[in-house]
């Protein structure tokens, strides 16, 4: 009996663990984030290719993305972009938070960076 009150109390731990995550944008955040790498990858082929950069120019910036995205994704979560600015998320009072508005401005930049992508991926392989 024990065991299974300690694995629920785990999982109230992660489920909360996980509404803070959404709350204050860090999954959206991390996607937007690898999906605009995508693109700038996807670009950046192109643009270097045509500009006769060594290939391994491509790759040096696929693993600066790669090491960027963990200080990023913890900078999500630390701070909060506000209408004063950026501030520290735990000097926000929540009545005054608009992780809501930020969120949907993520879902549009994911969208549009979305679209952005498939459209050159497109025209990469059609040409």
């Amino acid at each position: 009996m024990q065991n299974i009150g300690h694995s629920m109390a785990n999982d109230d731990r992660y489920g909360s663990f996980m509404q803070e995550l959404q709350r204050r944008n860090v999954v959206r955040f991390g996607l937007v984030y690898i999906l605009v790498a995508w693109v700038l990858l996807q670009l950046g082929s192109i643009l270097f290719a045509a500009i006769n950069l060594p290939p391994w120019t491509i790759r040096f910036i696929g693993a600066l993305f790669i090491l960027g995205f963990p200080p990023a994704v913890i900078f999500a979560w630390v701070f909060e972009l506000t209408p004063e600015g950026i501030k520290r998320e735990r000097e926000v009072e929540m009545n005054r938070s608009i992780t809501t508005s930020t969120g949907r401005k993520l879902d549009i930049i994911s969208i549009t960076a979305l679209v952005v992508g498939l459209a050159v991926f497109g025209l990469q392989k059609i040409a």
